[in-house]
């Protein structure tokens, strides 16, 4: 609907003329400027009430977020620490193992040397 439609003309709202916008505004503009009357000043106070509640909740709610985040990042920490243990773990058995197969390749060696010398003195 625009503004200067007739009632006649299809519109199924009324016409809004300017004065009736600037008498809503000079209405509204006149609340605002009288001074608060006792029930506004409990209601005030209400509402002052309510936004620090809400301040404390949100402080509340972001402590848990925060005490949360720490102790899973503690946790994931512990993870990555242990996986690492592991890891190293891992790797010594492999190092031990290459170890003792070459202590075995030795030794066999060691053995066929001993098995040509004895063979040569007979």
């Amino acid at each position: 609907m625009k503004i200067g439609d007739g009632v006649g003309s299809g519109a199924q709202n009324p016409v809004i003329y300017g004065f009736d916008i600037e008498d809503v505004y000079r209405r509204r503009k006149e609340a605002a400027a009288a001074k608060p009357t006792e029930n506004e000043n409990e209601v005030m106070l209400r509402v002052e009430e309510a936004q620090n509640a809400n301040t404390q909740a949100t402080l509340e709610m972001m402590d848990r977020h925060h005490a949360t985040v720490k102790k899973s990042q503690e946790f994931l920490k512990a993870q990555a620490k242990k996986r690492a243990l592991e890891r190293l773990a891992e790797k010594r058995i492999e190092e031990h193992r290459e170890v003792l197969a070459e202590m075995a390749i030795r030794n066999a060696e060691r053995r066929d040397l001993l098995e040509d010398a004895r063979i040569k003195k007979q």
